[in-house]
Order: C-alpha cells, then structure tokens, then sequence
C-alpha cells in the first residue's frame, strides 16, 4: 500500500490505474494550504492590506489552473465534513470575496484608500480586461518597502512556488514590490515559526498548509488563533474570536458548538491572519488482492482514518 501523506503522484497514478490488483482511492484532504501574515509587521499588520488581496485574488480559478483535483478554500471546514459543514454559511463567507475582476478591483481600491494608501495612477481594468497595475503607491505618505512570501520550491511541491508568484503578481497590481522566496520547507517553518534572537518573527507572508485533525471535533482553532495558542506565530488576537472561540469549547449541545464554529470561521474571513487558499485531493493505492481496509475513499483518506488524527500538523 502507498498510504503517503502527499499522495501518488498525477503521472504516477496514471501508470497503475489500469491494474485490476491494485486499487485506487481518491479522497479530499482534511487539510487547508493557506498565506500567513506577519500581523506585527506593516503593512500585513493593516486589515485592509490583507482584504484588498483576498479581493482579488481568484481561488477557485487558481486552484483549478495550479492543483490539479484542488478546490478553492474559505473555511477550514471541509464540504466532505458532513458533521460540521454548514452549506449556506460557507457560501455567505465565499461571496464576500467574488464577482467580476473589476468590481473586486474596485472595491479593493477603495478599501485600500480609505485606509491611507494612495497612488500616483490607481490600478485599473485596461481595454483588454485585465489590471493595469498602480504606480507610485504610498501608504499614508511613505512608500512600502518590498515584501517577501516564503515557500517551499517546486522539488517539494510544485503548486507553492506558483502559488506565491500568483501572490507577489497579485500584489504588483496594487504597486507593491512583492518577491517570492524559495527555500526548502524546513526552512520555510523555521522562519516563520522560529523566533530571532529579539524575540520577534522575522518574515513578511509564508505560503504553508495544516492538516487539521479529528474531522469528527474540529479543535485546531485554539492552537492556531487564541492568544496563548502554541502555533498562533502570526500575532493573531481578536477578543469577538475569543469569545466565539469558549463558547465553542464549552457547547453542551452540538448546535451550539455548530453555531460558535461557523462564528470563528466568519470572523477569520473578515480579520484574514491567514488568506486561506485551497484544499486538494489525496490519491492513495493499495494491492486489493493482499489488502482490504474495509473502508472505501473519505475525508482525509485511508490514513486519516487509520493514522493519528487528532493533531495539528502541517501538511508535508
């Protein structure tokens, strides 16, 4: 069996689909890739910064395009969560963020200066449909200096490196210098989870991913985004998220607990620490002549269910 947390590869797949020995198991990850903020520093510290590129970056046509079996993220719940997904509140959380290239450009600009930041020529939408990028930005007076997105390079898992040249492109409309860093992934968590000698975080964006444990009892909302959270490294703190966030944990009732999740989720959307991105599918083989799990695709796969699932951990 090939139980590998990344999967068999596309081409790989290919070469033993047609085998009548071996089984194949499609299955959507219980995991969410995301771009983490450093909200101690500006401007990833400034809502609007963070909001004018959830506007305009398009997840479902990017996922599409980059990930092949991938789909657009804006809650950490999964639609193949039946216990705890809630249609109608994910796609509320989803259409703040759509509509045509041009209506989201504007509202992305307008958001932008109203919160101090102006340009010598706004970004617009040129004659062939696409944005014109600004120039000349300030942010209250001052121009931005260049930022940088951390990830992992194309050896490790090609769509990351896309992914963040997708961001810093996206970025280069607004008029900011936004670079790509390619490392390996080690060194991606190392920095943006490893304090320097002055005790800060010393990164601007990161493009990484989580696996987030038991479907069956989401709890990775408290190590993520509480203020005393064990993997909360973006500086995330929000008192209306800590609120939502007890009652969650002291629900007698799931309803209760459903309602207070569905809380967290919105509020997460609307503060963005992290712009979630995609969530992918996992394709697992194993010899149905020598093994039988009993078990067909699911959440998470075969080794979701069969490995330890009731931790936080980031998605290899």
């Amino acid at each position: 069996a090939i139980l590998s947390p990344k999967g068999l590869p596309e081409n790989r797949l290919e070469e033993v689909a047609t085998d009548p020995g071996i089984g194949v198991a499609l299955s959507p990850v219980n995991a969410v890739r995301y771009l983490g903020f450093n909200l101690n520093r500006a401007p990833m510290s400034d809502k609007a910064f963070r909001t004018a590129l959830a506007l305009l970056v398009n997840r479902q046509e990017l996922a599409e395009k980059v990930a092949p079996g991938a789909s657009a993220a804006y809650a950490f719940v999964s639609p193949a969560n039946e216990v705890w997904y809630d249609g109608a509140k994910a796609d509320a959380i989803a259409q703040r963020f759509q509509g045509d290239l041009a209506t989201r450009l504007q509202t992305a600009v307008a958001t932008l200066k109203g919160a101090g930041y102006a340009w010598t020529a706004e970004p617009t939408i040129g004659a062939d449909g696409q944005v014109v990028p600004g120039v000349g930005l300030t942010i209250a007076g001052v121009s931005p200096a260049p930022l940088t997105i951390l990830t992992s390079g194309d050896a490790y898992d090609p769509s990351r490196p896309i992914y963040a040249q997708e961001m810093a492109g996206t970025l280069g409309w607004l008029g900011f210098d936004a670079r790509p860093v390619e490392t390996d992934f080690d060194s991606v968590i190392d920095l943006a989870f490893t304090p320097g000698e002055d005790g800060a975080l010393h990164y601007d964006m990161y493009l990484l991913g989580w696996t987030v444990g038991n479907p069956t009892l989401p709890g990775h909302y408290r190590a993520l985004f509480a203020p005393d959270g064990e993997l909360n490294n973006t500086g995330y703190r929000s008192t209306a998220f800590d609120a939502q966030l007890a009652a969650y944990e002291s629900a007698d009732h799931r309803e209760e607990a459903l309602q207070a999740l569905w809380e967290m989720e919105s509020i997460l959307a609307d503060d963005l620490p992290y712009l979630l991105l995609y969530t992918s599918q996992i394709a697992e083989v194993y010899r149905t002549d020598r093994v039988a799990y009993g078990l067909e695709a699911g959440l998470g796969g075969l080794q979701g269910r069969l490995g330890a699932i009731g931790d936080v951990r980031q998605v290899p």
